[in-house]
């Protein structure tokens, strides 16, 4: 059975309710539990043992680890913006009867992608000059996508219904 775009993403929505309340309180949770126990090895021990993924052995390491830390971050950012991207483009083609591999499906996956800009922007965009660098090459990925769909729709080579 066939169903409308608008329906699977109430659908979406209506299970990812539940399971963003699960995660939540798991969240919750986890962080009470992970606030409890230094507490409890102060108290017992008298001394309080830290880990740090990134330890700084000299100064000189110090730089580049502040600079690594944000585009670490901003990579994750981007995963998880073009997941959201692949898949609200993959229940849209879903919905149409669009094949998945289409070209027309790539260019909607990209344009659907801009809160990787917004988010590379608000974790790594130190400087106007990089948050520009980063807007402009969304911006022209996306042109030329564009330009590439309107290219193939007029010589009849993209393939999408």
């Amino acid at each position: 059975m066939l169903y409308s775009f608008g329906t699977l993403m109430f659908i979406a929505a209506l299970g990812a309710f539940p399971l963003s309340l699960f995660l939540l309180r798991r969240y919750k949770l986890a962080v009470l539990r992970s606030m409890n126990n230094p507490a409890k090895i102060v108290a017992s021990t008298g001394s309080l043992t830290t880990r740090t993924r990134n330890a700084v052995q000299s100064n000189a390491q110090l730089p580049r680890l502040l600079l690594r830390s944000p585009q670490h971050a901003a990579l994750i950012y981007a995963a998880a913006g073009f997941a959201y991207a692949l898949v609200t483009t993959v229940g849209w083609a879903i919905s149409i009867d669009a094949p998945i591999l289409s070209k027309a499906v790539l260019v909607s996956v990209w344009s659907r992608a801009w809160p990787i800009v917004w988010s590379t922007i608000l974790v790594a965009g130190s400087s106007r000059r990089s948050k520009a660098i980063i807007i402009l090459t969304y911006f022209s990925v996306l042109l030329s996508g564009t330009a590439l769909g309107f290219t193939l729709t007029t010589r009849g080579a993209l393939d999408f219904p």
